[in-house]
Protein backbone atom coordinates (compact mmCIF):
# COMPACT_ATOMS: atom_id res chain seq x y z
CA UNK A 1 0.00 0.00 0.00
CA UNK A 2 1.13 3.79 -1.07
CA UNK A 3 -0.07 6.87 0.08
CA UNK A 4 -0.19 8.10 -3.42
CA UNK A 5 -2.13 5.32 -4.93
CA UNK A 6 -4.42 3.95 -1.38
CA UNK A 7 -6.73 2.02 -3.23
CA UNK A 8 -4.33 -0.28 -4.45
CA UNK A 9 -2.20 -3.27 -3.29
CA UNK A 10 0.79 -3.49 -5.26
CA UNK A 11 2.38 -7.33 -5.33
CA UNK A 12 5.68 -7.97 -3.83
CA UNK A 13 6.44 -11.37 -4.68
CA UNK A 14 5.39 -13.25 -7.70
CA UNK A 15 3.12 -16.29 -7.13
CA UNK A 16 0.00 -17.62 -6.06
CA UNK A 17 -2.59 -15.22 -3.72
CA UNK A 18 -5.74 -15.97 -2.53
CA UNK A 19 -7.88 -12.97 -2.33
CA UNK A 20 -10.80 -12.09 -0.24
CA UNK A 21 -12.76 -9.29 0.66
CA UNK A 22 -15.88 -6.97 0.99
CA UNK A 23 -17.64 -3.48 1.01
CA UNK A 24 -20.10 -2.58 3.20
CA UNK A 25 -22.93 0.24 1.78
CA UNK A 26 -24.24 2.52 4.91
CA UNK A 27 -28.33 2.79 4.38
CA UNK A 28 -29.67 4.08 1.46
CA UNK A 29 -33.26 2.49 0.00
CA UNK A 30 -31.98 4.09 -3.88
CA UNK A 31 -30.92 1.83 -6.35
CA UNK A 32 -31.65 -1.77 -7.20
CA UNK A 33 -27.98 -2.99 -7.42
CA UNK A 34 -24.88 -3.32 -5.06
CA UNK A 35 -21.75 -4.83 -5.57
CA UNK A 36 -17.78 -5.41 -5.41
CA UNK A 37 -15.18 -6.71 -8.06
CA UNK A 38 -11.89 -7.29 -8.13
CA UNK A 39 -9.55 -5.21 -10.72
CA UNK A 40 -5.65 -6.18 -11.64
CA UNK A 41 -3.62 -3.48 -13.01
CA UNK A 42 -6.40 -1.30 -13.54
CA UNK A 43 -9.17 -3.85 -15.83
CA UNK A 44 -11.59 -6.16 -14.29
CA UNK A 45 -9.89 -9.61 -12.95
CA UNK A 46 -11.33 -12.38 -14.81
CA UNK A 47 -13.82 -13.94 -12.40
CA UNK A 48 -13.57 -11.38 -9.67
CA UNK A 49 -17.13 -9.67 -10.46
CA UNK A 50 -19.60 -12.17 -7.88
CA UNK A 51 -23.15 -12.16 -8.34
CA UNK A 52 -24.09 -8.62 -6.69
CA UNK A 53 -27.05 -7.93 -4.80
CA UNK A 54 -30.11 -7.22 -6.74
CA UNK A 55 -33.38 -5.66 -5.86
CA UNK A 56 -34.40 -2.53 -3.92
CA UNK A 57 -32.39 -2.35 -0.97
CA UNK A 58 -33.64 -1.57 2.18
CA UNK A 59 -32.40 1.47 4.49
CA UNK A 60 -30.04 -0.29 6.26
CA UNK A 61 -26.42 -1.06 5.85
CA UNK A 62 -25.62 -4.00 3.47
CA UNK A 63 -22.39 -5.70 3.42
CA UNK A 64 -21.51 -7.43 -0.10
CA UNK A 65 -18.85 -10.09 0.09
CA UNK A 66 -16.59 -10.44 -2.95
CA UNK A 67 -15.86 -13.46 -4.93
CA UNK A 68 -13.08 -15.30 -3.28
CA UNK A 69 -10.34 -16.75 -5.79
CA UNK A 70 -6.94 -18.10 -6.44
CA UNK A 71 -4.89 -15.96 -8.75
CA UNK A 72 -1.42 -15.97 -10.33
CA UNK A 73 0.84 -12.56 -9.71
CA UNK A 74 3.91 -11.00 -10.90
CA UNK A 75 5.82 -8.48 -8.72
CA UNK A 76 4.41 -5.12 -9.79
CA UNK A 77 0.86 -6.40 -10.36
CA UNK A 78 -1.46 -4.10 -8.62
CA UNK A 79 -4.87 -5.10 -6.98
CA UNK A 80 -7.76 -2.97 -6.16
CA UNK A 81 -11.31 -4.14 -4.45
CA UNK A 82 -13.88 -1.47 -5.94
CA UNK A 83 -17.58 -0.95 -5.16
CA UNK A 84 -20.05 -0.38 -7.02
CA UNK A 85 -23.93 0.60 -7.59
CA UNK A 86 -26.42 2.05 -9.11
CA UNK A 87 -27.86 4.97 -7.17
CA UNK A 88 -27.34 7.55 -9.72
CA UNK A 89 -25.12 9.42 -7.12
CA UNK A 90 -22.61 8.88 -4.65
CA UNK A 91 -23.57 6.97 -1.41
CA UNK A 92 -20.84 6.15 0.86
CA UNK A 93 -19.23 3.34 1.99
CA UNK A 94 -20.33 1.74 5.69
CA UNK A 95 -17.66 2.40 9.16
CA UNK A 96 -16.89 0.65 12.01
CA UNK A 97 -17.21 -3.18 12.48
CA UNK A 98 -18.64 -3.28 9.40
CA UNK A 99 -16.15 -1.26 7.01
CA UNK A 100 -15.04 -2.63 3.58
CA UNK A 101 -11.96 -4.73 3.96
CA UNK A 102 -9.89 -7.01 1.39
CA UNK A 103 -7.89 -9.79 1.90
CA UNK A 104 -4.64 -10.93 0.18
CA UNK A 105 -2.66 -14.14 1.22
CA UNK A 106 0.16 -15.37 -0.05
CA UNK A 107 -0.28 -19.13 -1.73
CA UNK A 108 3.32 -20.33 -2.80
CA UNK A 109 5.57 -19.60 -5.77
CA UNK A 110 4.12 -20.92 -9.41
Amino acid sequence: WASGAPTRWTVPMGGWYDLSGASAFDSNAAGTVRGVAWFLNGGLLNGGHARPHANTPAAVTLTVEARSIPVLLVVGDYLELAPYHNVGSSITTATGSIRPFMSIRYGGPS
